[in-house]
């Protein structure tokens, strides 16, 4: 009697018998202690991820510190006041709504590629903020730009 064991992910496996007892269904859950662990990176591509890591760490705060002190002269020149707070809410609002939805994607299909999704989403949003006329498209750019925050967040 043969077993036919199917992948739940990293997590768990599922294993049917294909004949003979047709009630025989078992899940099984991996510890995460069994699993074999992975290979040591070379020095040097550790050294660029830690660095690549870092400096879009760095691009995402050095944005923030300039729009918090720049946000009153931008409000006072686009003059839209009433929309002062969204303007940080935006950005917060849809960073905490996508870091747990590309958390759980960058698991299933890598990080690398929605941390480079992150950077593009981020530098375009940044474009869209900097060539923004009035209030609600700042605003708008600045939820963009949260997408971009919680892409890179994990």
């Amino acid at each position: 009697m043969t077993k036919v064991v199917r992948q739940l992910g990293r997590h768990a496996s599922l294993s049917l018998a294909p004949s003979g007892d047709p009630t025989f269904i078992a899940f099984q859950p991996r510890s995460v202690t069994s699993t074999a662990a992975a290979p040591a990176l070379p020095f040097r591509n550790a050294l660029f991820a830690m660095l690549g890591i870092g400096l879009v760490n760095m691009l995402v705060a050095l944005y923030q510190t300039v729009v918090s002190t720049a946000l009153p002269s931008i409000v006072a020149e686009l003059h839209g006041f009433e929309y002062y707070a969204w303007i940080a809410s935006a950005y917060l609002l849809a960073s905490v709504v996508t870091v747990p939805v590309f958390g759980r994607l960058g698991d299933y299909f890598g990080r690398k590629r929605f941390v480079i999704a992150a950077v593009i989403t981020f530098t375009v949003a940044s474009v869209l903020c900097g060539v923004a006329n009035d209030m609600l498209f700042l605003v708008i750019a600045r939820g963009l730009q949260g997408v971009g925050g919680g892409q890179r967040a994990r």
